[in-house]
């Protein structure tokens, strides 16, 4: 994955320590909009059909941003595994 891609996600401090632990902040549906280049809308009907991992906060809806990297490149590959793809062109009559 790109290094700027990975910063518009993040932010280039974006990492904070809990109790020791690396934590990435979570982001809201518009900044999930912002890094996917779509519309609030879209964006929403994404994660409600569970495309999308989200994380709910109380009534509030977050994206682990790791989780979001992790949706667009399996997004990226080819949608051919499992289906059987034929060569043979058809003859017009």
């Amino acid at each position: 994955m790109s290094e700027r891609f990975s910063r518009k996600v993040q932010g280039d401090d974006a990492r904070q320590t809990a109790g020791g632990v690396d934590v990435e902040p979570l982001l809201d549906v518009p900044q999930v909009a912002r890094v996917l280049g779509c519309g609030l809308t879209l964006t929403r009907e994404l994660i409600a059909r569970g495309d999308i991992p989200r994380v709910p906060v109380g009534r509030l809806i977050r994206v682990q941003p790791a989780a979001l990297r992790e949706w667009i490149e399996r997004s990226q590959r080819p949608r051919l595994a499992g289906r059987q793809v034929s060569t043979a062109r058809r003859s017009r009559s």
